[in-house]
């Protein structure tokens, strides 16, 4: 009887990562660097562009914080550091800039992201100048995140207020003003009790349980946004009025704008919501008992 000898083989199984979209309030906060070097290996991460800008310029008044806390000083110049001296193959965020050259993305990603991406910004533009509404920096900053997640078909992670802990995301709040309609999913919701476990577990996994045991309070913000899935390189800037000349009347355009978002709406709820103090862990070890 004789012995059949197999070749050493390897078998590897990968599965798609998550996409999460990072709110520049929770990069700035001291939770921002942690969750994206240590999740970056877990999740496929993204800031906004105007964030990087910010990096670019270090002007924080533009931003959306416009005053700057001690420990959101020391943020910054973490993600300086990150943004100088890791190459964009090496981060552990992706950025979309202006341009395809000067972005950092994953590999395989949709040659059309810029332009979707451009196309929900500028519409919800329009979408804001139609109801009169100032598009400052903070809406820049805003505008730029949803339009980014919508484009991607990425969840955004945020953080809520300690101040109001039971109120919805600021970000939400800016939405609904918009006039995009925002719900909480229940804690009671299956699927919504399913998506918060899965994103739990990596965050298990990733080590950063701490942060909400020191008190994060983490929301997980999903898009609905029917258009997103439709725009593709198919169409032109003019199928929604863009791209056209100064002075250049097309009745039409606007309408198509707004319809990107036609049908849009919020999902959101607590990933990681503030509990009560943990009690002192010496008391709480010394209370155990002993067995030598």
């Amino acid at each position: 009887m004789t012995a059949t000898t197999l070749p050493d083989f390897t078998i590897t199984c990968s599965s798609r990562r998550r996409a999460c979209v990072i709110d520049s309030a929770l990069a700035l906060s001291v939770y921002g660097l942690p969750i994206a070097k240590q999740l970056g290996e877990w999740l496929e991460l993204w800031v906004v562009r105007e964030f990087w800008h910010l990096l670019e310029a270090r002007d924080a008044t533009r931003f959306v914080l416009p005053q700057l806390t001690p420990s959101m000083e020391r943020a910054l110049q973490e993600w300086e550091r990150l943004r100088q001296h890791v190459d964009s193959q090496h981060r552990p965020v992706n950025v979309l800039a202006d341009v395809l050259g000067d972005s950092s993305l994953p590999a395989g990603s949709d040659p059309d992201l810029i332009w979707r991406w451009e196309s929900l910004a500028q519409a919800l533009d329009r979408l804001l100048e139609a109801q009169g509404l100032p598009i400052d920096a903070p809406t820049m900053a805003s505008r730029d995140l949803v339009a980014l997640a919508a484009a991607r078909n990425a969840c955004i992670l945020t953080l809520r207020s300690a101040a109001e802990p039971q109120a919805p995301p600021s970000l939400c709040r800016s939405l609904q003003h918009w006039g995009i309609r925002c719900w909480q999913i229940p804690a009671a919701n299956d699927w919504g009790g399913l998506d918060a476990a899965l994103l739990r577990q990596l965050f298990v996994n990733a080590g950063l349980a701490p942060l909400v045991w020191a008190g994060m309070d983490l929301c997980v913000v999903h898009l609905f946004v029917p258009s997103a899935a439709t725009l593709g390189s198919t169409h032109s800037w003019g199928d929604f009025g863009f791209g056209l000349e100064s002075g250049e009347e097309d009745p039409a355009a606007p309408l198509a704008a707004d319809c990107l978002w036609e049908g849009a709406q919020v999902f959101w709820y607590p990933l990681a919501a503030r509990e009560a103090p943990l009690e002192g862990g010496t008391q709480a070890v010394a209370s155990l008992p002993f067995t030598p």
